[in-house]
């Protein structure tokens, strides 16, 4: 379920009017608890409209409600980062519903903690699937349905720790390079 409403900013006292996010729409993946939720939160005092992720519905109304608490109105579109149809349905969704996303925080990110040596093979598949794959398939899902020309510089996709600026060539190499170096 997704508001259309936009945070009010800048909510934090002296944040300087670069990190102004008003009017600017947000998706953050794995955002229903943890770093996620922390990056939601400090985007909504920026004034941006945040759009929460995760595969868990009931997580999400609570990471929701625990905005909402703070005054912040935000949106939830439950999918799973693994599965390409269901990333362009909701993709879809949150563009038909807001019209664009201007900011993507790749952020969902799995664990599976155990030595190497009994580590199964397809558990080190679902975590490439969804700390490594899925930042490609939702950031190609975003670029892909923004229909808005110029690419310009209005547009910031976090594919992990670094910033990439839309453009028509626009290049995951870096996640992936980390991700050969795991």
């Amino acid at each position: 379920m997704m508001d259309g409403a936009s945070n009010a900013a800048p909510r934090i006292s002296g944040l300087p009017a670069l990190f102004d996010l008003s009017g600017r729409v947000a998706l953050i993946t794995g955002s229903s608890g943890g770093l996620g939720l922390t990056m939601a939160h400090a985007l909504c005092e920026a004034g941006a409209s945040v759009i929460l992720n995760g595969r868990d519905e009931a997580r999400l109304a609570g990471a929701r409600a625990e905005l909402e608490e703070h005054g912040f109105t935000v949106g939830t579109s439950a999918f799973d980062v693994t599965k390409s149809a269901e990333i362009g349905r909701a993709v879809a969704d949150i563009l038909t519903e807001r019209g664009r996303i201007d900011i993507l925080v790749n952020n969902a990110g799995i664990q599976h903690r155990t030595p190497l040596h009994e580590f199964p093979e397809d558990a080190f598949r679902r975590v490439i699937e969804t700390n490594l794959t899925s930042a490609f398939l939702v950031g190609q899902a975003v670029v892909q349905g923004d229909d808005r020309t110029p690419r310009g510089d209005d547009n910031q996709y976090l594919f992990g720790p670094e910033r990439t600026r839309t453009s028509p060539r626009l290049r995951p190499t870096p996640r992936l390079k980390a991700g050969s170096k795991c």
